[in-house]
């Protein structure tokens, strides 16, 4: 894991948020999550990823009590908190959870909840600041997210291929022992190719049947070179440099990857 380093706008931002929900109902998502795990030196980011255990109705009141918060229209879910820290905050009760969508009031569009049990499931505490502790998904999850989610809105999702692109490769660290595990002989994979292989193995256990079949077919965009979405391109101009030297690599990684998965 990785120094944490937030704004001091940012932290300020999830302390008020802290005195209305508990620390149990709240979950970092997103890339602001990924970076409490790896070290994001191919973007930065200034947004924060929420999830919230709370129904549509509470959200909402909650917020709209907050001074100096102000809802954006577009989407409905994004506010600015005091400072211009605008940060993203999804709803997610069991109820919501459970019919796997919410449908915004405003706007009426339907936006998929599939896979965000996932944060609140696989997650860890970890010390934003001095005073301030909050739960942040795992990197499994946040990359099940995001794949879900760019089949969702594909022209607004092309950064998640590049964060995906590096979490395939550099999903273990150099020296994690699992690169060295019997597993990976056995397999015949090669060091460059545990991390994809790890990630696809942790995702497989986490995973249920509905979320694995979006997985495959996020699989299946990137595996088409001619897609529509043209995802297989975007994130090959976004990957390592490994990956651009040799095209090839990124359709082994994701062969790798599904290995993983049905290992």
């Amino acid at each position: 894991m990785i120094p944490v380093s937030f704004l001091s706008e940012q932290i300020s931002a999830l302390k008020t948020l802290r005195k209305v929900w508990t620390e149990e109902q709240m979950v970092l998502v997103g890339a602001s999550a990924l970076g409490c795990f790896m070290d994001m030196r191919w973007r930065k980011t200034y947004d924060l990823d929420l999830s919230i255990s709370v129904s549509l109705e509470t959200f909402m009141s909650d917020l709209q009590r907050l001074p100096g918060w102000n809802p954006e229209s577009k989407p409905e879910y994004r506010w600015t908190a005091p400072g211009g820290v605008r940060i993203d905050i999804i709803p997610a009760s069991p109820r919501l959870l459970a019919a796997r969508e919410i449908v915004w009031p405003k706007s009426g569009n339907r936006m998929s909840l599939l896979g965000l049990r996932l944060a609140f499931e696989n997650n860890e505490r970890i010390q934003i600041s001095d005073d301030l502790f909050l739960h942040v998904a795992r990197i499994p999850v946040v990359a099940t997210l995001k794949m879900i989610a760019f089949q969702d809105s594909p022209a607004e999702r092309t950064r998640d291929l590049a964060d995906l692109a590096y979490i395939l490769e550099e999903f273990l660290a150099e020296d994690d022992p699992r690169r060295f595990d019997d597993e990976v002989f056995q397999s015949g994979l090669s060091y460059e190719e545990t991390s994809a292989f790890f990630l696809g193995k942790e995702i497989g256990k986490i995973t249920n049947e509905a979320e694995l079949a979006r997985i495959n077919a996020f699989l299946e965009i990137l595996r088409d070179e001619s897609h529509a979405t043209l995802a297989q391109s975007k994130m090959l101009i976004a990957s390592p440099a490994s990956w651009r030297k040799d095209p090839t690599i990124l359709l082994q990684r994701l062969d790798v990857f599904d290995k993983g998965i049905r290992s």
